[in-house]
């Protein structure tokens, strides 16, 4: 009984966690979907390509400025709290090695602006744009460093302040307002660095009591940091490559404007994933938790929980997404952009098949296997590249998704392996399947009405919300209900 108490204590946690991190990171969906809708109705389809061109090398420039510095400093400063001189240390280390390494950065890619547009990605205009746009590089890696200093004291605030919330309205302000006066692609870079530069002052704002506490005469811990951080960067590298690859691939093989419509594609496909991940926001350190105490009983039946819910509450979202794709593209981005239907519903099936599995790479981070994590990313990366390599020349954007959904659902099904030989755990039971089976009639409901469009949408809205109700009552039971009860 107190065994059962204790696993519903847990889940509550993870669950409650899990609500508020989804509650802000609905806002940031939010807002950033109104930016992407801004610029693919106010650009052509060729400026807006350009411009996710440009800000995916900026973000890869950023990455490289960063070197694992946020990471490290994160790690860093719990150690040294009490410690101010080499807090202080480490910290104006952080800040001075990210100082100049962004500033570096930027004006190698300044420099290299034209050979990057013309000989690699065969658009001469892009030269221009990432001219203007490396004036936000330092900005952004500053206040990266500040934000993992806030949160290594253990301060969210700055990261919900700036991140989820100061930087998707700046974006929509700046880059809105920019580009509905007129200035099309340009108007849209420089309202980016407008807004990230807004960020970084409300970010100093935020933990200056902190900053001006510091000893700036104590010795900077140049050596230290580096050690710390630099290995960090492996792991980061290998995540970002597999966040941005297929991006990357889209515009060597294709063209700018097909880089905008696979974008609208990623946009919408991982609306599904951002929002349902966050769900078990608190499951990794849940997971730790259990795996030191060695009770591996609770841990797979917690898992399981999660995964159920978190099932539940993507199969509706996924029918409405993936059936009503058309409409959802047309109404957002405009007609123009409906040729990225087939690679939105390849990305989202290729999720909600997934998410069979749980959330089973950051499970094995929370238990303390993340070279193993390092060696399933390196294969999604593999996977994703590969297939990218060949597809994107033949079938287009589609070659893209399908690289995406392909190498997501082979890196969790690994994932999911590892976890079952060391602890036993799986995701597959009779009531998971079940679940997912009963998606289908609902499907073949849509798939025999003889109408598109909105008219479909309003045929089949009370035949899905029939659908959830029967969920709840097939597959919410009585424990489900108090532990839902215990969350308000």
């Amino acid at each position: 009984m107190v065994e059962e108490s204790q696993q519903r204590t847990d889940i509550s946690s993870i669950l409650s966690g899990g609500i508020l991190v989804s509650g802000s990171k609905i806002i940031s969906i939010t807002v950033g979907y109104l930016v992407q809708i801004a610029m693919a109705r106010f650009l052509t389809e060729s400026g807006y390509g350009q411009v996710i061109l440009v800000l995916s090398i900026i973000n890869m420039a950023t990455f490289l400025a960063n070197s694992g510095l946020d990471d490290g400093i994160m790690r860093k400063v719990p150690i040294y709290e009490d410690d101010n001189d080499k807090l202080s240390g480490v910290i104006w280390a952080a800040l001075q090695i990210g100082f100049v390494s962004s500033i570096l950065i930027s004006l190698g890619l300044f420099v290299l602006s034209p050979i990057i547009s013309d000989r690699i990605f065969d658009i001469p205009e892009l030269s221009t744009l990432i001219r203007l746009a490396v004036i936000s590089i330092p900005f952004t890696v500053l206040t990266g460093l500040t934000i993992s200093i806030s949160k290594g004291i253990g301060d969210a605030k700055p990261h919900a302040y700036v991140r989820q919330i100061a930087r998707p309205v700046g974006r929509l302000l700046f880059i809105g307002g920019l580009v509905l006066l007129g200035f099309a692609s340009v108007g849209a870079i420089i309202g980016h660095a407008i807004a990230i530069i807004t960020c970084f002052f409300l970010s100093v704002a935020l933990i200056w009591d902190l900053l001006s506490n510091l000893n700036y005469h104590a010795k900077a811990r140049y050596k230290e940091i580096l050690y710390f951080s630099i290995p960090l960067l492996a792991f980061q590298g290998v995540n970002f490559l597999n966040s941005n690859i297929d991006i990357y691939m889209v515009g060597y093989f294709l063209n700018s404007e097909d880089v905008g419509i696979y974008n609208v594609s990623l946009q919408i496909g991982n609306v599904l994933n951002s929002l349902i991940s966050s769900i078990a926001f608190l499951l990794p350190p849940t997971m730790a938790k259990l795996d030191k105490k060695e009770n591996y009983v609770r841990m797979i039946q917690i898992y399981r929980d999660i995964t159920k819910y978190m099932v539940l509450v993507a199969i509706p979202i996924f029918i409405l997404l993936f059936l009503f794709t058309e409409p959802i593209v047309r109404l957002s981005f405009g007609s123009n952009y409906l040729s990225g239907t087939e690679s939105v519903r390849i990305i989202l099936l290729g999720s909600m098949v997934s998410f069979i599995f749980g959330l089973p790479i950051p499970s094995l981070i929370g238990v303390g296997r993340k070279y193993v994590v390092l060696y399933i990313t390196i294969l999604q990366v593999s996977v994703n590249s590969i297939l990218n390599y060949l597809l994107v020349p033949t079938l287009g954007i589609t070659g893209a998704a399908i690289g995406l959904a392909v190498s997501t659902f082979i890196g969790g099904m690994v994932a999911m392996g590892i976890l079952y030989n060391e602890f036993g755990l799986h995701t597959i039971t009779p009531k998971l399947l079940s679940i997912i089976v009963s998606a289908i009639p609902v499907c073949f409901i849509y798939y025999t009405i003889p109408y598109d469009g909105l008219f479909s949408f309003a045929l089949m809205a009370p035949v899905i919300f029939i659908y959830c109700l029967l969920l709840v009552a097939l597959f919410i039971n009585s424990s489900d209900m108090e532990l839902l009860q215990s969350l308000r």
